[in-house]
């Protein structure tokens, strides 16, 4: 397999002491973890995909106005000699991807030892993040994104392509997407500007604030299990917008050219030009808040009852 030539251009290494906290009681051989930050940089492949993992750690990649990709790696290990050993690998595969990952000693992590990466590059079309635990975040790619984490929050800013990103535990932020959205998370908020495309968004506890551009046609699919979930419509979407509440209020904005069907206390039925197709929006304990693009909503919600 070709491996990308790297140069490392600084090193730096401390040493982190763990404090005890009162009351409680860890084993001395723990020690200290010790800590250093590596940049590396690798030869870039026009249109080409990247692929990160780490097995703790945060990652970032994100467009930059340069030449070669560059890997600042944060690492701590649980001694000099495994931090001298553990190797950050950016290696060029047979397709192009641009794989970068860490090489641990001995072929294992200790549970302690971390490592975030920060990437920068010229361009990617085509991304692939994956986290034990840590944040993700994309800033101005293109292509299929899927990104991945077990423990941490979810950002993708201006991403010229589709996105699904799943979190156990984390928000999940998306601004300016051109490509459909699947995002999904087991505990956190969803918050999602400049939808072009469909959306589903999912989440068991956690607020939802969807808004999609003016030409975002939908469809759209929300999911929470708690919380409150606002949503923003342009002049283009189009199709039967279900809306449901276990417990809660749904309340919608004078939208015109909008037909009610439906509204009670805890759903509604809108049709938007055509029925087809059906969007759903859904929440067991929250209201539901129905908008178009740059409105607030009324201070009284129009009511249409059958």
């Amino acid at each position: 397999m070709p491996v990308t030539r790297t140069t490392v251009v600084r090193v730096a290494t401390t040493v982190l002491s763990i404090g005890l906290l009162p009351g409680c009681w860890f084993p001395s051989v723990l020690g200290p973890l010790h800590e250093q930050t590596r940049v590396t940089t690798a030869a870039h492949a026009a249109q080409s995909a990247i692929r990160v993992e780490t097995a703790n750690g945060a990652v970032t990649v994100a467009q930059a106005n340069r030449d070669d990709v560059e890997v600042v790696a944060s690492l701590r290990a649980a001694s000099e000699e495994r931090l001298a050993a553990t190797e950050v690998v950016a290696e060029r595969l047979a397709d192009g991807t641009l794989s970068v990952y860490v090489r641990w000693p001995g072929g294992h992590r200790k549970s302690r030892e971390s490592c975030s990466l920060e990437i920068a590059v010229p361009e990617a079309v085509g991304v692939a993040l994956h986290s034990a635990n840590g944040s993700l975040t994309i800033e101005g790619l293109g292509g299929k994104a899927e990104l991945t984490t077990s423990n941490g929050p979810i950002e993708v800013r201006r991403h010229g392509g589709s996105v699904t990103a799943t979190t156990s535990n984390g928000s999940i932020c998306a601004a300016d997407v051109a490509g459909t959205l699947e995002v999904e998370s087991s505990n956190g908020n969803i918050t999602i500007s400049g939808a072009a495309d469909r959306v589903s968004a999912r989440t068991s506890n956690g607020r939802m604030d969807l808004a999609l551009t003016d030409e975002g046609v939908g469809p759209i699919h929300a999911r929470t299990s708690n919380g409150e979930v606002v949503l923003h419509l342009g002049s283009a979407f189009a199709g039967e917008l279900v809306a449901e509440t276990t417990n809660g209020a749904i309340r919608i904005d004078d939208l015109p050219g909008v037909q009610v069907t439906k509204h009670d206390k805890s759903s509604a039925v809108l049709l938007f030009g055509s029925a087809v197709p059906q969007s759903t929006i859904r929440t067991s304990n929250g209201s539901v808040s129905i908008h178009g693009t740059g409105r607030a909503l009324a201070e009284e919600p129009v009511i249409s009852t059958e």
